[in-house]
C-alpha cells in the first residue's frame, strides 16, 4: 500500500486490498472454529507450541507456515511478528513482546487486523475469531453489493466484473463467450393494471425461469427494472448463443399466474459475441444494448445479434444528426409545395409544405431519410420552428408579389409537442412577427403518433387550436384513431392514409373502408382530403365516394416555390393528361426550507452514508458553493475556502475528520471500492467509496468503516441502500415505513405515502441506451431530496418506481410536496452518449393513513391506484387517492 507521512495537510486516497468477491452464508460473527485456518509465520516458530496450546484450549487449531493448508477452511488468519509485511488474502494478527508494542501499533496502522502481546495470549482466540468474522462479513458485503435485492440475481456491477474477467481469460486462452441483454416487452402494462407488487412477483418468476435455462458456468443478472442479462460462457459458435436466446424466449413465453389469472409476456433479446477477448467488456455491453434496440425496433418478441452493420447504422444516424444540425445553421433545408385540389372544378384550395434537404454531397433528400435521425437527436422542435418561419416568410413574399395565397398545411412532428412545452407560445410569436393570420395554417399531425397510449397532448393541442390554427390528422386509417376520438381532440380535417387510396382501385375491403370514412366524417362535420392520388382511376373512385379535396402526383408533384407561385396564379389544375413527372432535383416554499443549507450539518450527522464532493482546492470553492446551493438551498453566507465550508457544515472536529472533501477533481476519477483516507493529523480512515456525477462535480457517497463498531454495522447499511440512487432499497424502506406507521397510528398522528414512477422511462432506455437510463436515475435524487425533511423516508422500490413516506403530514400536504418534486424533476436534464439533451417527467399517487390503519399494505394499494390513474391521463401529474382526500 502507498503511505503518506503524518502531518501532511492534504488528504489522499490510496487503493486498499479488495475484499474477496465471494458470497458466504451464515452470520459473520458465528464462523465455525472448524472453518478457521490459523497459520503461524516462521518468525514465531519458537512461540508456535505456546500459541497452539492457547488456541487448542479454546477449540482452535494452529499450523506452521510449511504445513499443508486446510483446504476446507473458509477463513485464513496469519499470526506474525510486528515487522512482517501484509499477506494477501489473509487477515494478519501481530504477536509481539511488550517492548515491541509501538511497532505492533504501527503494523495495525499499516493494515494488520489487530495485535496481541505475548504476556496476554489469553486474548488470542478472541482476536482470531474476530478476524475470521471480519473475513466472512467482508465476503458477505462484497456479495451483497453485487446482488439484486429483489430477485437474488447478480446486479449490473457483478455482470460488468464477470464480463471483464471473461474478456481477460479470452485474450489469454482464446475462449469465447456471449452477452445477452433481455427486456420484457410491455412490462409497464403489468404494473399499471395489476400494481407493482404483482410486477415484482413477475420479475421474481422471470428470474427463476432464466436460472433454469442456463448452465452453472453462466451468469444471470438483473440490470434494473425489467431488464436482464445472461453471460453465456464457453460459446463454440454464434449458433450456441442463438440457441440459448430461443430457449429463453420460449421459457418466458409460457403463461405466468398473477392474481389467479394467466398473463403472457414476450421478450426482446440483443446478443453480442466476444472472440478471444475482443471487444472489451464495456464495448461489448454497448453492442448487446444496440442489438436489443434493433430487436425491439423490428417488432419485439425476437432476438437479434449485434453486427458491424448495426453499429454502422448507429454511427450513420449520429453522423447524419450532426450534419442536420449544421444544415439548420447553414440553411440547407428548403420547402417544396404540393397542391390540394377541389373536385370537380380543379381549383387549388391549399398547399402542403414538404421539407427537403439539399445535402452538399448526397443531393436532394426526402424527409424519410433524415427525420428519424432528427427525432432520435431531439432536433424536431428546431425543424418545426424552421418550417413555420419558412412558410410564414413565403406567404409574406407571395403577398408582396401579388400571388394569391391559399391555406398552407405544415407537417408538425409529434415530437415537437413532447419536447417543447411552450410550442403554442412560439407559434403565436412567429405568426405575430410575420403578420400571418392563424386561419391560413393547417397543422398536420401523424394519426399513428396521436394514438400513442403513453402520451397525452391534449393541453398543447388545445392551446394551439385556440390560436385559430386548424388541426389535421394525417394518414388517418393507418393507426387506431377513431372518428369519435378525432372530433373530441379538436381535429377538423383528416387526410386518408395513402395505402387506402392506393388499394381503392380494387374496390375491395380498402374501398369499403375508404367510402365509409368519407361518409362518417361528413356526418361528423370533419373535412376529408385524399392523399397519394396517383392515377385517373383513383381520382374517379374517390370522387364517387364523395371525397371533395385530393392531393397527389397525378394532380401535381411537389414543386419548388417558383413553380408553386405559377400554379397559384393559374388557380386551377387540369387533370386530363397522363401522370406528371417527378421533379428533378423554483421558487421554494416554507415546507422545503426544512432542508435549508444550514441544516446540512444535521443531515450529515444522521445519514449513515455521508455526502462528499470532489474539489481540486480552494480554487474550486465557487463550484462547491454552486453545487450545494443547487442541492440544499442557499447558505447563510458563501465560503472562501474548503476548510471554512466544512467548519460551517460540520462544527464537530472529530466528525469533520471522518467526512472530508476528496481533493481529486483534477487528479483523475476514483472508482468504486474500498480505499483509505489519510487525514491531516496522520490518522487513517478506511472507507467504501461509491461515486456519482452531478453536473460539473463528482459527488461521492462513502461509508466510513473506521467509525463502525463492527463489520456487521457496515453490512446492515449496505443492505439498506440502493447503490444507484442512495435511497433506501425496497426491503429497508418497507421495514422503516412500517415501523413509522405503527408508531403514528398509536399516537394518532397523520402519515402520507407518495408513490411515483418515471414516465416513459422505457423509451429512454430504448432510444438512448441503459447507460443514459442509469444517468437519469443518478440525477433523480437532486429533485427529490431538496423537498424532504430529515425525518422523511425515500426509497427506490423497483426499476423506475419510488416511494416517499412523510410522517406528521396529512394527504393534502403530501400532495403539495409531490407537486414540488414533480416540477423539479421536469427541470432535470441529462446528456446522451451523442450529447443530446434528455428530459423526463414523473407521475405521482398520494394516499394518507386512514383511522384504524396500522399497516402499510392498504396505503400502498390506494397510492398505487392513484398513481395508475395519473398514468392513464398521460402522466406528469399528481393524483390524490379519493379516500385520502376525504380523510
Amino acid at each position: 500500500m502507498n503511505r503518506v507521512p503524518p502531518g501532511d495537510a492534504t488528504m489522499l486516497i490510496t487503493a486498499a486490498e479488495p475484499c474477496p468477491a465471494q458470497a458466504a452464508g451464515g452470520d459473520g460473527a458465528g464462523v465455525a472454529d472448524s472453518d478457521i485456518d490459523v497459520i503461524c509465520a516462521p518468525e514465531l516458530r519458537e512461540l508456535e507450541p505456546e500459541l497452539a496450546r492457547v488456541l487448542r484450549a479454546e477449540g482452535l487449531s494452529c499450523r506452521g507456515a510449511g504445513a499443508e493448508a486446510d483446504r476446507r477452511a473458509s477463513a485464513r488468519v496469519l499470526l506474525c511478528g510486528p515487522g512482517a509485511a501484509d499477506a494477501a488474502g489473509e487477515r494478519w494478527v501481530v504477536v509481539a513482546a511488550a517492548a515491541e508494542e509501538a511497532a505492533a501499533v504501527a503494523a495495525v496502522r499499516a493494515g494488520a487486523f489487530d495485535y496481541v502481546l505475548r504476556d496476554r495470549l489469553a486474548r488470542l482466540p478472541l482476536v482470531v475469531r474476530r478476524a475470521a468474522a471480519d473475513i466472512d462479513a467482508c465476503r458477505r458485503i462484497s456479495a451483497l453489493a453485487r446482488t439484486d435485492a429483489l430477485t437474488g440475481l447478480a446486479n449490473r456491477t457483478a455482470l460488468a466484473e464477470r464480463a471483464a474477467q471473461a474478456a481477460v481469460a479470452g485474450r489469454r486462452d482464446g475462449s469465447r463467450f456471449a452477452l445477452l441483454y433481455l427486456d420484457l416487452d410491455n412490462f409497464k402494462d403489468i404494473n399499471d393494471t395489476l400494481g407493482h407488487p404483482a410486477g415484482d412477483r413477475l420479475l421474481i418468476a422471470v428470474a427463476e425461469r432464466l436460472r433454469g435455462c442456463v448452465r452453472d458456468t453462466d451468469l444471470v443478472a438483473r440490470l434494473g427494472g425489467d431488464e436482464f442479462a445472461v453471460l453465456q460462457a464457453h460459446v463454440a459458435e454464434p449458433a450456441d448463443a442463438g440457441t440459448l436466446a430461443a430457449k429463453l424466449l420460449a421459457s418466458l413465453a409460457a403463461p405466468f399466474a398473477l392474481q389467479g389469472v394467466e398473463r403472457h409476456i414476450s421478450t426482446s433479446v440483443g446478443i453480442a459475441l466476444n472472440r478471444g477477448g475482443h471487444p472489451p467488456a464495456d464495448e461489448m455491453m454497448m453492442q448487446a444494448d444496440t442489438a436489443l434496440y434493433r430487436a425491439k425496433d423490428e417488432g419485439r418478441n425476437r432476438y437479434c445479434f449485434f453486427a458491424p452493420e448495426l453499429d454502422a447504422a448507429v454511427r450513420e444516424r449520429v453522423s447524419l444528426a450532426e450534419e442536420l444540425r449544421l444544415a439548420l445553421a447553414q440553411r440547407q433545408l428548403e420547402l417544396w409545395y404540393q397542391p390540394q385540389v377541389s373536385q370537380p372544378d380543379g381549383r387549388i384550395v391549399g398547399l402542403e409544405a414538404l421539407l427537403r434537404w439539399r445535402h452538399p454531397t448526397r443531393g436532394l433528400l426526402l424527409p424519410a431519410s433524415f427525420l428519424p435521425a432528427a427525432e432520435k437527436s431531439r432536433l424536431l422542435p428546431q425543424i418545426n420552428l424552421f418550417v413555420l418561419h419558412a412558410v410564414c416568410r413565403q406567404i409574406v413574399q407571395w403577398r408582396r408579389d401579388g400571388v394569391p395565397v391559399v391555406k398552407m398545411a405544415i407537417n408538425v412532428s409529434f415530437g415537437g409537442f413532447h419536447d417543447t412545452d411552450d410550442f403554442a407560445r412560439q407559434v403565436a410569436e412567429v405568426l405575430t412577427a410575420h403578420g400571418v393570420s392563424p386561419p391560413l395554417l393547417d397543422f398536420e399531425l401523424s394519426e399513428a403518433s396521436l394514438t400513442d397510449p403513453g402520451q397525452d397532448r391534449g393541453v398543447d393541442l388545445h392551446r394551439i387550436q385556440m390560436l385559430g390554427v386548424r388541426l389535421v390528422a394525417d394518414q388517418f386509417g393507418r393507426g387506431a384513431m377513431t372518428l369519435d376520438r378525432l372530433g373530441g381532440a379538436g381535429f377538423t380535417q383528416l387526410k386518408i392514409a395513402t395505402h387506402l387510396v392506393a388499394n381503392s382501385a380494387a374496390e375491395g375491403r380498402a374501398w369499403i373502408i375508404l367510402r365509409s370514412v368519407v361518409r362518417l366524417a361528413a356526418e361528423l362535420g370533419v373535412a376529408v382530403v385524399a392523399t397519394g392520388v396517383e392515377t385517373a382511376t383513383q381520382l374517379r373512385l374517390l370522387a364517387s365516394a364523395g371525397c371533395a379535396v385530393m392531393q397527389g402526383r397525378y394532380l401535381s408533384p411537389p414543386v419548388d416555390a417558383a413553380a408553386a407561385a405559377a400554379l397559384l396564379r393559374a388557380g386551377v389544375i387540369a387533370h386530363a393528361g397522363g401522370e406528371a413527372p417527378a421533379p428533378s432535383g423554483g421558487r421554494r416554499d416554507a415546507y422545503a426550507e426544512a432542508l435549508a443549507f444550514d441544516d446540512l450539518s444535521l443531515l450529515l450527522e444522521k445519514l449513515p452514508v455521508p455526502v462528499c464532493v470532489y474539489a481540486a482546492a480552494d480554487g474550486a470553492i465557487e463550484h462547491l458553493n454552486d453545487a450545494f446551493i443547487a442541492l440544499f438551498g442557499y447558505p447563510s453566507g458563501r465560503f472562501a475556502t474548503i476548510d471554512a465550508f466544512w467548519a460551517h457544515v460540520l462544527p464537530d472536529a472529530e466528525r469533520r475528520r471522518a467526512v472530508q472533501v476528496l481533493c481529486a477533481l483534477e487528479g483523475g476519477a476514483v472508482g468504486s471500492g474500498e480505499a483509505e483516507l489519510v487525514c491531516g493529523n496522520g490518522s487513517v480512515r478506511r472507507v467504501d467509496i461509491r461515486p456519482a456525477v452531478c453536473e460539473h462535480l463528482r459527488i461521492v457517497a462513502f461509508i466510513d468503516v473506521t467509525a463502525f463498531r463492527s463489520r456487521e454495522e457496515q453490512l446492515e447499511i449496505l443492505s439498506s441502500f440502493d447503490d444507484m440512487t442512495s435511497f433506501l432499497n425496497r426491503r429497508a424502506f418497507l421495514e422503516r415505513a412500517g415501523a413509522e406507521i405503527r408508531r403514528a397510528a398509536a399516537a394518532r398522528e397523520p402519515v402520507s405515502l407518495i408513490l411515483f414512477d418515471l414516465d416513459r422511462f422505457k423509451s429512454i432506455n430504448d432510444r438512448f441506451g441503459h447507460v443514459v437510463g442509469d444517468r437519469v436515475l443518478q440525477v433523480l435524487p437532486q429533485a427529490v431530496r431538496s423537498w424532504l425533511r430529515t425525518s422523511d423516508l425515500a426509497g427506490r422500490t423497483g426499476g423506475e418506481e419510488f416511494m416517499i413516506l412523510l410522517p406528521g403530514t396529512p394527504a393534502e400536504g403530501a400532495r403539495l410536496v409531490a407537486e414540488r418534486v414533480r416540477a423539479s424533476i421536469e427541470t432535470l436534464v441529462v446528456r446522451s452518449l451523442d450529447d443530446e439533451e434528455v428530459r423526463f417527467s414523473a407521475s405521482f399517487g398520494i394516499a394518507g393513513l386512514l383511522p384504524g390503519e396500522t399497516v402499510i399494505d392498504n396505503l400502498i394499494i390506494r397510492a398505487d391506484t392513484a398513481l395508475y390513474s395519473a398514468k392513464r391521463v398521460g402522466g406528469n401529474v399528481t393524483n390524490l387517492a379519493t379516500d385520502a382526500a376525504a380523510a
